[in-house]
Parts: structure tokens; sequence; C-alpha cells
């Protein structure tokens, strides 16, 4: 698979906090957190589940400036979960944009 050519523009963007860069680059490693998913899951649906869980703690952290605290009260998870989650989301993307 191809890696898409991100502009430096949006890269920079989204370092410095731009919260629509950020769900620009969310949306553009959308395929790698995908194979990832569906290569650590049982089953397809519980890969679009990961897929999707690693996607809105990754949006409601880094674009809606949430606390962890307020992530895991919103999906019900522990603190703990919360992080790793953001932490495997955040380490697709930074694969993704190094490749």
């Amino acid at each position: 698979m191809s890696a898409a050519v991100i502009s430096p523009n949006l890269f920079e963007a989204a370092r410095l906090g731009d919260a629509e860069a950020i769900a620009r680059l969310l949306e553009t490693t959308q395929p790698d957190i995908r194979r990832y998913a569906r290569a650590t899951c049982r089953s397809s649906a519980d890969a679009e589940d990961a897929t999707q869980e690693y996607r809105d703690v990754a949006l409601m952290r880094d674009v809606k400036e949430m606390t962890i605290d307020e992530i895991a009260a919103t999906l019900g998870a522990s603190r703990q979960t919360v992080k790793a989650r953001l932490h495997r989301a955040r380490a697709l993307m930074r694969e993704y944009l190094t490749r």
C-alpha cells in the first residue's frame, strides 16, 4: 500500500495543535489503524470497533482537547484503557507519517 503524500504545512499545523489538521491526519492514517486492528483482533467486527475506538480517543484528546478523565467518563472506560488507546493511535499516526 502506498502512503499518501502529506503536505509539510499540514503536518506542521497539526504539530502546532490545529484541530482541523489533526483531524485530517487521523483520516489519512485510518487505513493503518484498520490494518493494525485487523491484525490484532479476533473478528472483523472487533477490528472495526477497535478502529473506531482509537480514532475516537485521538479526536477527543487532540481535537476536542478533553482530559483523560473526561474521555474515560465519556467512554465508560478506565483511565489506563484511554491512555493505551491514545498511545496506540498516536504511534500508528507517527508510523504512517515517518514512512
